[in-house]
């Protein structure tokens, strides 16, 4: 397995504005991780999985509507 770790100048070179955006509201610098495994049988097709761990803490302020009985 590889991971490759990309910082916010990788990232921007690579288009990743609407991460970038996210992560204007952390202290924390952001970061990518890239996990690559070429375990799989030679000249076999690829399996590919992308998922996301985009943490925001934004204080206590929620951007959903609440309930229309609480008020």
């Amino acid at each position: 397995m590889k991971i490759r770790v990309l910082d916010r100048d990788e990232m921007a070179a690579l288009g990743m504005g609407a991460l970038l955006g996210v992560a204007q509201g952390s202290v924390r610098e952001p970061k990518l991780l890239v996990m690559e495994w070429n375990g799989g049988p030679a000249g076999g097709k690829p399996t590919a999985f992308v998922g996301k761990g985009v943490t925001f803490d934004t204080g206590g302020i929620s951007l959903k509507p609440r309930p229309a009985w609480k008020t």
